[in-house]
Formats: structure tokens, C-alpha cells, sequence
């Protein structure tokens, strides 16, 4: 099994490397959680809608659940919480469950226009058969891989704390919580314990799913569009190999993918406009908290192996959107030096030349992911 998902996730033979290449591991993750975001057929049968129908209840259930749990920390908080100390670590922990609820809900909610992405960019890669652009398709699925598979390392060893509670208690008959939830009963009575880590390894274990999940879908996409805006560039800068009559066709599919590329762009920033803004705003906020409690830790070994790996994840899904944000804007904008070097002055036709003009005015002004116009998402943030 682990040479199975090493060879086909994260290893595939160039040949067989497709726009599901670059998806698969984050549907893979969904899949934990039973989202899924083909839309069902008009012709499937009985037993399809039911299934379809269990699975986006079971996904409802978990974003209700993380409301409750939000509830259920700031109320310990407020409530059984001895000292301040105390009630401030719940805190990033509850605006931690908060920002991954709210991930979960926007791509729940807007799972059939990514599905129209998907459509889209697999489109793209049934159209490239022959081009000789495998090196870079590789390029940027390596690159990618390498980021997920570290980020998601550091966001298991996060949430491996939560499942020692059950170890404990099985081999040594000890009830302790990582995290702190209001209950209307004492976990730490034996039968009610169970019932308490139970509620705590489900919550922990969505949190993670969904967090793993989210974040790669968006990084995934946006790679393969960043991607595809680099392969454009040299698509035209290879235009001065190609014949008269080739080049008059090929400029006609170059300039509609372009126009494509902006649309999806547009897309993902209608898509995950909000997704940005809360993610750096909420963020903020938990690097505060944490700094906070690795400041009241007083050298405290357990709180440093919680809040330290903690520490590294939202500084990496920030670090990550920063990142792939300043891709898609340098590739945008590389497609003019393409355009350049493309051999226009050697075309007879002014109307060709006018429309290069107009595709270096459009990449001079590159696609720039933003939260909410407030700021752009890139290394410059």
C-alpha cells in the first residue's frame, strides 16, 4: 500500500502525468471526509443519489460539528477555565478550528464552479499531446509535491497529540485532554471519559482532513495555472521556429488560451476572494495567541512540542499562499517577454502585430490574487 500511494501519488512516470497529477493527492485527502465534487449525473440511478446524498450530509455534520466545537472551547474558557492563562490556551485552538471551518465551508459550498476549474485546466492538458513540455509539467509537479508533502508532515505532528489521550488511557489507565471542551458531564470519570477523547479525536481528526485538503486543492490549482502561463511564454517565444501559415494558427490558440488562463484566473479569485482575506486575518491572530503561550510556557516541554509545531503550521500555510501567489504573478507577467522574443518583427500582418501589442499590455498588468482588494497575495505581504 505505501508503495502504491509513493508510485501513483506522489511519483508518476512522465507519461503518465495529467491535470489529475496534480489534484489527486488533495481529492485523495477529501475523500476522508466523503466531499467530493463531480457533479451527479442526470441519469444516475436510486443508489447513486442516496450515496451522494449520505456523503454531503456527512460533510454538513462536520461543519456543524466544528460550530459546536468553537462553542464548547470558548464556553470552557469562559466558564471552568482557573486563570487566564488557562482560558487564553483554548483560544488558538478554538480560532484555529474557526479558520479551517471556514476553508471547509467555501469549498463545500463552491465545489461545483471548482469542479467547472477542473474542466477547464484538465481541457488544457488534453489539447498539449506532442508539445515538448514535459520537462516543465514535471518541474512544477515535483516542486509542488515537495511543499505539500512538508507541509502536511508538520500538520500531522500537530495533531498527534490529540490521539495519545486514547493510548494513555487504554495502557495506563490515565484521562488527560490536550484540548479543553465545556461538557455537561466530568470527563474524567471513567465512563464518561471515552465518550470526551472520543469527541476530541473526531474534531482533531476532520480539522486535519479538511486543513490538508483545502490547502492543497487551492495550491494545486494555482501551480497548474501558474504553470500553464509559463508553458504560454514559451509557446510563443518557439513561434520564430514555425512556418508562416503555422504561425498565423498558432497565435489564434495562443491568444484564446491566454484569455482562458485570465478567466480561470478570475475564477479562483471569485472562488477563494474571502478564503484569502480571513486566512491572513485569523491567522494573525493565532501566531499572537501562541506567542503568548510559548511566553507563559515557563520552559515547559509539552507546551513547546504542541505550540511550536503549531507555530509552523499557520506560519506555512501563509509562508505556501504568499508563495504560489507570487508564481502565478510572475508567470502572468513573463508571457510579455515571450510575446517579445516571439519574432514579430518578421510578420507582414499589422493586425498581428496590434495583437501582440494588446497580449503584452494585458501581461504588463498580471493576474494578482488579493483578499478582498485589501491586499495582494504575494512574497511582497
Amino acid at each position: 500500500m505505501v508503495k502504491f500511494f509513493q508510485i501513483k501519488m506522489f511519483n508518476p512516470a512522465e507519461d503518465e502525468i495529467d491535470f489529475e497529477s496534480f489534484v489527486r493527492f488533495s481529492l485523495f485527502c477529501f475523500k476522508g471526509v466523503f466531499l467530493t465534487f463531480n457533479p451527479i449525473s442526470e441519469n444516475a440511478d436510486l443508489n447513486e443519489r442516496i450515496i451522494r446524498a449520505a456523503r454531503t450530509s456527512f460533510t454538513r455534520l462536520c461543519l456543524l460539528a466544528f460550530a459546536v466545537a468553537i462553542m464548547l472551547m470558548f464556553a470552557f474558557s469562559v466558564t471552568t477555565a482557573k486563570n487566564f492563562v488557562e482560558a487564553a490556551a483554548n483560544i488558538p485552538n478554538a480560532v484555529t478550528v474557526l479558520l479551517i471551518g471556514l476553508k471547509a465551508v467555501s469549498t463545500f459550498s463552491r465545489r461545483e464552479e471548482i469542479w467547472s476549474i477542473f474542466e477547464d485546466l484538465r481541457g488544457m492538458f488534453a489539447t498539449r499531446k506532442g508539445e515538448n513540455v514535459k520537462y516543465k509539467i514535471k518541474e512544477y509537479l515535483d516542486g509542488y509535491h515537495n511543499f505539500i508533502k512538508i507541509y502536511a508532515t508538520v500538520i500531522f505532528f500537530v495533531f498527534v497529540p490529540m490521539i495519545i489521550p486514547v493510548f494513555l488511557f487504554l495502557w495506563k489507565g490515565e484521562m488527560k485532554l490536550p484540548v479543553k471542551y465545556w461538557y455537561p458531564f466530568d470527563p474524567f470519570v471513567t465512563k464518561n471519559y471515552p465518550i470526551a477523547v472520543t469527541w476530541l479525536d473526531f474534531i482533531a481528526y476532520t480539522c486535519l482532513v479538511f486543513l490538508v485538503a483545502t490547502d492543497s486543492l487551492l495550491y494545486s490549482l494555482i501551480t497548474v495555472v501558474a504553470m500553464e502561463f509559463d508553458i504560454l511564454t514559451m509557446d510563443f517565444d518557439n513561434l520564430r521556429t514555425l512556418s508562416s501559415i503555422e504561425k498565423i494558427k498558432k497565435i489564434k490558440s495562443l491568444t484564446e488560451r491566454h484569455n482562458k488562463l485570465f478567466g480561470i484566473g478570475e475564477k479562483l479569485q471569485v472562488i477563494y476572494d474571502l478564503t484569502f482575506l480571513y486566512s491572513f486575518v485569523i491567522s494573525s491572530l493565532i501566531l499572537c495567541f501562541i506567542a503568548f503561550q510559548l511566553a507563559s510556557a515557563d520552559g515547559s516541554l509539552e507546551a513547546y512540542s504542541f505550540y511550536v509545531p503549531f507555530l509552523g503550521m499557520i506560519g506555512g500555510q501563509i509562508l505556501l499562499l504568499c508563495f504560489y501567489g507570487q508564481k502565478i504573478l510572475d508567470s502572468s507577467e513573463n508571457v510579455a517577454n515571450g510575446v517579445y522574443n516571439c519574432g514579430w518583427e518578421e510578420f507582414d500582418s499589422n493586425l498581428l502585430k496590434k495583437q501582440f501589442v494588446l497580449i503584452i499590455q494585458r501581461s504588463q498588468r498580471p493576474k494578482k490574487l488579493s483578499a478582498m482588494n485589501f491586499a495582494v497575495i504575494s512574497l511582497s505581504v
